[in-house]
């Protein structure tokens, strides 16, 4: 990870990341999100999805059929804190 921003009040994160096989910078873009507690488990739940590659706004329009993504146990302490 290269940067990562967080708007706390508008609910929005950004980060920016090298991907493996990437020659540029990869931006994704994340919008209207909360931590929802489901089970037992926390997930990072959002509205938007948007990253600066074509290629992978088509991968989570495909196959990317949630609008949430598991946080593992080691992070939710440090999620709660950052969010």
């Amino acid at each position: 990870m290269i940067d990562l921003k967080i708007d706390s009040e508008k609910k929005n994160l950004s980060l920016k990341m090298m991907l493996k096989g990437e020659s540029n910078i990869v931006q994704i873009d994340i919008g209207e999100y909360k931590i929802v507690e489901d089970d037992g488990k926390t997930f990072l739940q959002f509205k938007k999805l948007h990253t600066n590659r074509e290629w992978l706004n088509v991968m989570i329009e495909s196959y990317l059929k949630i609008n949430r993504i598991e946080v593992p146990e080691k992070y939710k302490k440090l999620l709660a804190i950052a969010l």
